[in-house]
């Protein structure tokens, strides 16, 4: 009796679990969707992205997206705004947003601040919402100057103004 208790109480948390995990496992995946700022000064001239070729231009039917036609992209860029990346994807790094950008500095030429404090090998850090980056490239007699600059453009408050503005297709 005692035995049979055990297995019938055995089987049915066998099952809740089973049942519990299933659940589990259909539910939708988190989408990722957060948004970091940058700026990237090139010897001594701030760069600018915001040119189309830069953006991520998805083709929009009745303000639909067109599914089969999109490329899928860790991060992007939206709206003409070529300083605040939009990531898409779990553990992207600074480095994909230059890739992105078609931009291939060796490591050693890139200097960079985030959030106002030095960073080395910044290139393969993760991205994180909010994150406010300055990357130099080659010279700049005047660092502290644009670092000063770009951290006063890309605030925190920038970056959320910029996320209510919306995506193209979707808002």
């Amino acid at each position: 009796m005692v035995k049979t208790l055990g297995l019938l109480l055995a089987s049915v948390m066998l099952i809740a679990g089973v049942y519990y995990f299933r659940q589990q496992s259909q539910k939708p995946a988190q989408e990722i969707h957060y948004h970091a700022g940058y700026e990237v000064y090139k010897d001594g001239a701030l760069q600018d992205f915001s040119d189309l070729k830069y953006m991520d231009m998805e083709p929009c039917v009745e303000g639909e997206k067109e599914e089969e036609e999109k490329e899928e992209h860790d991060l992007d860029l939206h709206d003409g705004i070529g300083n605040v990346a939009h990531v898409h994807g779990e553990g992207v790094t600074w480095r994909k947003l230059f890739e992105y950008l078609r931009q291939d500095y060796p490591d050693a030429s890139v200097t960079a601040y985030m959030n106002g404090v030095k960073l080395d090998q910044v290139l393969d850090k993760k991205m994180n919402a909010y994150d406010r980056g300055v990357f130099f490239v080659g010279e700049d007699s005047e660092q502290q100057k644009h670092i000063d600059e770009s951290m006063q453009r890309i605030t925190k408050d920038y970056i959320v103004r910029i996320e209510k503005k919306g995506e193209s297709c979707t808002k």
